[in-house]
């Protein structure tokens, strides 16, 4: 969330987001010589005139950076933009279409933590990013 940036209005993306009918797109960039990872997104509506948007580098010590890695730092900060609006879903379970390249870091889109084991590669996303989808009232529709 080091950049973020948003169109001049977002009251047609809040609204699409409250009828199910937004879209979130993460990627990701790895420098495996740098080891380093940078992961932008975005949260559009279905016509693209309203969006939020953001990225940045993803921080961590370079033996853990992976594109996976990246690729779950850009779905945990599509889940944090959309805990912070979540208010505007008046209690409401919505839906939406998720989307990024990664089957893997897809897959734990909504996923539940208590079937999280400790032992595997990037414990700390995946469980900041369950917690965080599950803290939302969202059915997310992960793209395949």
């Amino acid at each position: 969330m080091s950049n973020l940036w948003t169109s001049p209005t977002i009251e047609g993306l809040l609204l699409a987001l409250r009828d199910g009918a937004g879209c979130e797109v993460s990627d990701r960039s790895y420098y495996p010589n740098e080891k380093v990872g940078a992961a932008a997104w975005i949260t559009i509506t279905p016509d693209g005139t309203e969006w939020i948007e953001g990225g940045g580098v993803f921080p961590g010590p370079a033996d853990v950076q992976n594109s996976y890695r990246n690729e779950l730092g850009g779905q945990v900060s599509i889940a944090s933009c959309l805990q912070s609006i979540k208010q505007e879903f008046d209690g409401q379970e919505t839906s939406f279409l998720t989307a990024c390249d990664n089957l893997g870091a897809l897959n734990k889109v909504g996923s539940l933590r208590a079937k999280t084991k400790p032992a595997l590669k990037s414990f700390d996303l995946i469980t900041a990013l369950s917690d965080t989808w599950n803290d939302i009232p969202v059915c997310s529709r992960p793209s395949r």
